[in-house]
C-alpha cells in the first residue's frame, strides 16, 4: 500500500515547509504542488490532516460524502449553525433545494439580459477615459450588483453589505461570528426578514424565499439566513470577480488569444471553461474522514481532516496536458476542471457565474476591441490560502 507523501520528513526538499496555510505566491504554490503531485496523489501536511492532489482522486473523494463529510467543517466557530456548506445527505439535499430555487437555469436565463446591462453601464462609465482599473471598475462592482438583487438587498445598500463580506472573509479561518461586521450583517438581515415575514407582497428574491422556507416545519433563524446570505456573497461577490479579472489578463497577456476571440466567438464557452481552470477561485475543500479509507491507495484515518485540492486537480498533467500551467484558448478538456467543486455539494451559483463572465466578456470584445494590458502592467495578487485574488488590472485601448 503505498504511503502519503510526508513532508515533515523531506528535510533536503524544497517543498519540506510547504502548508496550504501559509499563503504563497499564485505561482510558486502551483510549482510545489506539481511537484508533490509527481511523488503522490495524497500530501500529509501535518498529523491527521492530509491534502488531495490529484485530479481523479479529488473527484473520488468529492463524490464519497459519507467518508468525507462536511459535518465540522469550519471548526474556527463553537456555535456553528446548520448552514448548507455542513451538512450532508438528507439535510443538505433539504437546504440546497431551498437555495437552489434562485440559481435554477430558468432564473439565470431570465436574469442574463439585465446582467448584460449592467456589464454595459459599466463600461459606459469609464469607456471614454482611454483606460480602467478592471477588477475595481468592472469585475467587483458587476458581481456586487448581481448578487445583491439576487438575495434582496436593495441597491442603494449594496456596496455596504459587500464591504462587510469582503471584510469577514479577510478574517477566514478565524472565528468570525462575534465580530462587529458578523453583528452588523445580522442586525440587517433581521431587519429585511421582519419586513418580509411582515409583508403579504414579498419580492422574488433569496431573502424572501428563506423568509417562507421551512425545515422539518420549522422557520430558518436569523443566524440561519444570515450565513447563508454571507455564502452566497462570498461565491457570488468575490470568486466570480476574480476570475473574470484573472481571465481578462490571460487574454491579454498573450494578445495573440483576444485576436482570436474577436474573430471566432465560437471560442468563447471554452475561454471561459479554461478561465475558470486557471482562475480556481477556491484553492482547496476541507473534509471530515469518518471512516477508516484510502485514497488512490494511501491510507486516511478515521477523524483526521482532508483538504481536496481543487486547484491541484486543476493542474493535474495527466488531465490538462504537460502545459497545464498555461492558460489555452482551445484547450479541449478545460471543461474538465473542478472550480466549482463536484458531486452534491458542487457550487450552487455555477451556471450565475459562467453567465456572468459570458456576459462581461462579450461586451468588452464588442465595444473595446482594442484592449490591452496597460503598459508595464504586471500581475499581482493578494496572499491567500483560500483565493487567487488579483490587486487590480489595469488595461487601455
Amino acid at each position: 500500500m503505498q504511503s502519503p507523501a510526508k513532508l515533515s520528513e523531506q528535510k533536503a526538499s524544497p517543498d519540506a515547509d510547504w502548508s496550504p496555510f501559509i499563503p504563497l505566491p499564485v505561482a510558486q504554490a502551483r510549482e510545489i504542488q506539481g511537484r508533490l503531485r509527481q511523488r503522490a496523489a495524497v500530501a500529509e501536511i501535518a498529523p491527521a490532516m492530509a491534502y488531495v492532489l490529484g485530479a481523479k482522486e479529488s473527484r473520488q473523494a468529492l463524490m464519497d460524502p459519507k467518508t468525507f463529510s462536511n459535518v465540522g467543517n469550519f471548526g474556527g466557530d463553537a456555535d456553528m449553525p446548520p448552514f448548507v456548506t455542513l451538512l450532508d445527505g438528507a439535510e443538505h439535499a433539504k437546504v440546497r433545494t431551498i437555495l437552489n430555487e434562485g440559481f435554477a437555469r430558468t432564473a439565470i436565463v431570465e436574469a442574463a439580459p439585465w446582467i448584460t446591462e449592467l456589464v454595459d453601464n459599466l463600461i459606459d462609465g469609464f469607456k471614454a477615459s482611454g483606460g480602467a482599473e478592471l477588477v475595481s471598475e468592472l469585475s467587483l462592482p458587476l458581481t456586487e450588483r448581481v448578487i445583491t438583487r439576487l438575495v434582496g438587498v436593495p441597491p442603494q445598500d449594496s456596496a455596504m453589505l459587500a464591504d462587510w463580506s469582503l471584510r469577514i472573509t479577510a478574517m477566514l479561518p478565524r472565528p468570525r461570528f462575534d465580530t462587529e461586521e458578523w453583528h452588523r450583517i445580522e442586525r440587517y438581515i433581521a431587519t429585511l426578514l421582519e419586513d418580509r415575514r411582515a409583508s403579504g407582497d414579498r419580492p422574488d428574491d433569496m431573502i424572501s424565499r428563506l423568509s417562507e422556507a421551512r425545515i422539518d416545519g420549522r422557520p430558518f433563524t436569523t443566524k440561519e439566513v444570515t450565513g447563508h446570505v454571507w455564502l452566497l456573497f462570498v461565491g457570488g461577490l468575490e470568486s466570480t470577480a476574480y476570475t473574470l479579472s484573472i481571465l481578462i489578463h490571460e487574454l491579454l497577456a498573450d494578445r495573440a488569444q483576444w485576436e482570436r476571440l474577436l474573430c471566432d466567438r465560437t471560442l468563447l464557452p471554452g475561454a471561459v471553461e479554461e478561465g475558470l481552470r486557471i482562475a480556481t477561485p477556491l484553492r482547496a475543500l476541507e473534509r471530515q474522514v469518518r471512516r477508516r479509507t484510502e485514497v488512490s491507495g494511501c491510507p486516511i484515518a478515521e477523524g483526521s481532516t482532508l483538504f481536496v485540492g481543487l486547484e491541484s486537480a486543476n493542474f493535474d498533467e495527466t488531465v490538462f496536458g504537460n502545459d497545464a500551467r498555461t492558460y489555452r484558448l482551445d484547450r479541449a478538456e478545460a471543461g474538465r476542471h473542478i472550480a466549482f467543486g463536484f458531486g452534491r455539494h458542487t457550487c450552487l451559483g455555477a451556471p450565475l457565474a459562467r453567465t456572468e463572465i459570458m456576459a462581461a466578456l462579450t461586451r468588452l470584445l464588442e465595444r473595446l476591441p482594442q484592449m490591452r494590458l496597460a503598459p508595464g502592467f504586471v500581475l499581482e495578487t493578494i496572499p491567500s490560502q483560500f483565493s487567487h485574488i488579483p490587486k487590480r488590472l489595469d488595461v487601455v485601448w
